[in-house]
């Protein structure tokens, strides 16, 4: 089960898949049933108190851990989401799912708890480097904690790892108010013009646009070269640098649009 989206820049978003209690056949006690009845009408705080029952009954079911803490994060029920999903990435520790979630339920808290959400963000990114929800909730931590230049290679990380969640892009801009909005590009051909196209679109103020065909940058380097294309129609080139060098070049620019 998953429950992504990004978190980046306004908070966490939290969308996903029903958790393995409604999607398979598995062994369920009488209130285990009930809370999967419940999730498939989206009755979120009633299946998070029949899921709950399940668990306080002892011994349940994977599914049933999986189904409280899935249904607690839908009731905002955070802490008892966190809980669910403490148990099982400690019977799962390689499943980097479970472990996204954690991070989502620890961020979610009031307070958050932003140093447990980086660890749990992190392991799910040891076990699965390009995971995209691990990459991107990661970044949206490190932005949080003052640390951007290191979260913006990460965000480019999950938009080149999983393009097809380019809806959370266009989500961003049609809310973005005031906001800066900055999207990412990887191209292999026709990268401004596809850049241009992806800032209309999208509603973003700048396009970070990476040439990914290029050697000695992007995937598997230190390096990148980037142009970053503005909403006046400017396209501004970034030389070949650290990816370090390159975000600060990117933050630079940013600071610019807002003045």
């Amino acid at each position: 089960m998953r429950c992504y989206r990004a978190m980046l820049m306004l908070g966490l978003i939290v969308a996903g898949l029903l958790p393995a209690a409604a999607r398979q056949r598995v062994s369920l006690s009488a209130d285990g049933r009930e809370g999967k009845r419940l999730l498939f009408r989206g009755r979120w705080e009633l299946a998070a108190q029949a899921f709950q029952r399940a668990v306080d009954g002892g011994h349940p079911s994977p599914a049933e851990l999986e189904g409280l803490g899935y249904a607690s994060l839908k009731a905002k029920r955070y802490a008892t989401a966190a809980k669910a999903y403490q148990r099982l990435t400690e019977q799962f520790p390689d499943r980097s799912a479970f472990w996204v979630n954690l991070g989502l339920a620890d961020g979610y808290q009031e307070p958050p708890r932003l140093s447990e959400a980086e660890a749990a963000f992190r392991r799910a990114r040891e076990i699965h480097p390009r995971d995209p929800d691990a990459l991107i909730n990661l970044a949206v931590i490190l932005h949080k904690n003052g640390r951007a230049a290191e979260a913006l290679p990460l965000a480019q990380q999950a938009a080149d790892a999983e393009p097809r969640k380019a809806y959370i892009l266009a989500e961003l801009g049609e809310k973005k108010s005031n906001r800066i909005l900055v999207g990412f590009a990887a191209e292999t051909e026709n990268l401004i013009d596809y850049a241009k196209r992806k800032l209309e679109s999208k509603n973003c103020d700048m396009v970070v646009a990476n040439l990914v065909s290029m050697n000695g940058t992007g995937f598997e380097s230190d390096d990148n070269e980037v142009t970053l294309v503005m909403r006046s129609g400017t396209a501004l080139p970034i030389a070949k640098a650290s990816k370090t060098e390159v975000a600060r070049r990117i933050l630079d620019e940013i600071v610019r649009l807002r003045k």
